[in-house]
């Protein structure tokens, strides 16, 4: 009885391959981690959020081997196992809600309610 151990390429398991916006141009890149940001107001507001991409830039000119920090609007990626494209702009908004995993804030905010309240003699 034969083995075949032939290697198969799922076309879902492939890298999905990236474009970055560099001097209003797109260029192809490799994808190495994104950087997402915390701790600050305008971090923290779904609004003005923003995540950098850490991308090299692979046949992209003189560019070609540098490393660059995108944001979402600044980069472009597809692959089919997420998504069919299109013509056009998506047709979605970000969302500008903040949430909780309790819905009453006062809760949220008060620690010592929280954390304190099984041997609070109150």
């Amino acid at each position: 009885m034969s083995h075949d151990h032939s290697v198969y390429v799922l076309n879902r398991a492939t890298p999905a391959p990236w474009l970055a916006k560099v001097d209003g141009e797109f260029y192809p890149a490799k994808y190495l981690f994104t950087v997402d940001y915390t701790g600050s107001e305008i971090a923290d507001d779904p609004a003005q959020h923003k995540q950098s991409h850490v991308l090299e830039l692979v046949d992209a000119g003189s560019y070609t081997g540098n490393i660059v920090a995108l944001p979402n609007n600044r980069v472009r990626v597809t692959h089919p196992a997420w998504f069919e494209t299109g013509e056009g702009a998506p047709d979605f908004k970000p969302s500008q809600r903040v949430f909780h995993s309790k819905e009453d804030l006062d809760y949220v905010w008060d620690t010592h309610r929280v954390f304190d309240n099984l041997y609070n003699k109150e």
